[in-house]
């Protein structure tokens, strides 16, 4: 009985745990799609970063950042919200917030572009408002496809 409540565990958490989308020269970019944590980090801050920009270019969503950092691995995790939608039910627009969260003590200012493939995204058109829960009032807008 202990071994099938044991899998169930860990299979209800592997079910929970957000999607790796990115994983190279240190960086690690995660996908969520959670309503729920949303609300919960849009105003938290977690690593300070700077969100400079974004835009789509072939196949995958481009997050320009800049942030502390050198001597360790980072991770991004982009958390969507709800969409919101027009009174015809078409979306018009979607909210996410970019957290950092690292392990690196070093504070050299790296820059990267964060990029997020399409198809971990929901289907657009839609433009999508991308937070900075670690800079108060930080947004950038993309038009994704």
């Amino acid at each position: 009985m202990k071994k099938c409540s044991l899998w169930f565990v860990l299979l209800l958490s592997a079910a929970c745990t957000d999607d790796l989308v990115y994983d190279q020269q240190g960086i690690q970019v995660y996908v969520a799609e959670d309503p729920e944590r949303y609300a919960e980090v849009r105003f938290t801050p977690y690593d300070p970063y700077e969100l400079e920009a974004a835009m789509v270019s072939q196949d995958s969503l481009y997050l320009g950042v800049r942030y502390g950092g050198g001597c360790g691995s980072v991770r991004f995790t982009l958390i969507l919200d709800q969409p919101s939608q027009a009174d015809s039910d078409a979306v018009i627009s979607r909210s996410a917030v970019l957290m950092l969260e690292d392990d690196d003590d070093c504070e050299a200012i790296l820059g990267a572009e964060v990029p997020i493939p399409l198809a971990h995204l929901p289907l657009g058109p839609y433009s999508l408002y991308v937070y900075n829960p670690s800079v108060n009032g930080q947004v950038v807008m993309v038009e994704v496809p």
